[in-house]
């Protein structure tokens, strides 16, 4: 399996293109709410979002602009304050970049204390 498929920021889970209409703000908001589980959510309780985040994203991603990405970790970063990693796979498009993604996540993991991986 050469990747996996990423839900869009902001989009619908019907399959239906991202609502251009709804700003990058709004977009990065709903998507973590939708990650964390929106009944664990206040209505805009921005507080909540103190965990690091890592963000890999295909530079050649056809379904989401980079320019979305990077739009997303500016308000995160900016706005919400909140400590993001952000990784952009060269030639990449809107899928896992397996192994080196991956790679890179467990290392994320690793260095925010979260687990302790087993290496055979």
């Amino acid at each position: 399996m050469e990747g996996c498929n990423r839900r869009e920021v902001g989009g619908a889970d019907d399959g239906s293109d991202n609502d251009d209409s709804i700003s990058a703000e709004l977009q990065a908001i709903n998507h973590i709410r939708d990650i964390l589980d929106p009944s664990m959510l206040p209505a805009l309780a921005t507080h909540n979002f103190q965990s690091p985040v890592f963000l890999g994203y295909g530079s050649a991603d056809e379904k989401v602009s980079v320019n979305l990405g990077q739009s997303m970790v500016d308000f995160l970063q900016k706005r919400l304050d909140m400590d993001v990693t952000w990784k952009a796979y060269g030639g990449f498009g809107h899928w896992c970049k397996v192994p080196d993604e991956i790679h890179d996540i467990v290392q994320f993991f690793e260095g925010e204390g979260w687990c302790a991986v087993l290496k055979r």
